[in-house]
């Protein structure tokens, strides 16, 4: 059961990592006048893909 645990644990991190890291990667793509547009457009498709049907 500890294993679970900690292993649950070190799921929870990778996945609280990746939000922040694809709008890193975008800011580093895209130039500073296309960034705001670019983060926006995967935080909606984002939010969309996590809803329930």
């Amino acid at each position: 059961m500890t294993q679970l645990v900690v292993f649950r644990a070190i799921q929870g991190i990778g996945a609280g990592a990746l939000m922040p890291i694809g709008m890193t990667i975008i800011g580093d793509l895209f130039p500073a006048e296309r960034t705001g547009k670019m983060q926006g457009l995967f935080g909606a498709v984002f939010g969309l893909s996590s809803g329930r049907p």
